[in-house]
């Protein structure tokens, strides 16, 4: 299954298939990002089932661990369908697909939730 990027490029600045990390880091060890895709991704999805979500900002931490997890699970299927994650929308240096803009904002918020949920007794 293609892209809409990947269908009608002409409608894109530029579109990349990225087949390694950020910037193609280890594009030439592809089975090693497959599977360390596919390892953070399952701990990624068990982490959400074992953050609590009693106080507001822990529900803010807990959404932006599960925002930060869905974008990885995007790029982890197309690195184990594809075997390539198709990047296209330009921003600088690099070239992001809406994953990656979902582990930006799910990253954020995490750590927002983290940072504000102020100090608890122990």
């Amino acid at each position: 299954m293609k892209l809409h990027a990947e269908l009608h490029p002409e409608k894109y600045r530029e579109v990349v298939r990225n087949s390694g990390f950020a910037g193609e880091r280890l594009k030439n060890r592809p089975e090693i990002v497959r599977a360390v895709s596919a390892v953070l991704t399952v701990f990624g999805i068990s982490m959400i089932f074992f953050l609590p979500d009693d106080t507001v900002m822990e529900r803010v931490r807990k959404a932006g661990w599960t925002l930060l997890t869905a974008g990885g699970f995007s790029n982890t299927l197309d690195r184990l369908i594809r075997h390539y994650v198709v990047d296209y929308i330009p921003k600088g240096r690099y070239v992001y697909n809406l994953g990656d803009f979902a582990i930006a904002a799910g990253t954020a918020g995490f750590v927002a939730g983290t940072l504000l949920d102020g100090e608890k007794e122990v």
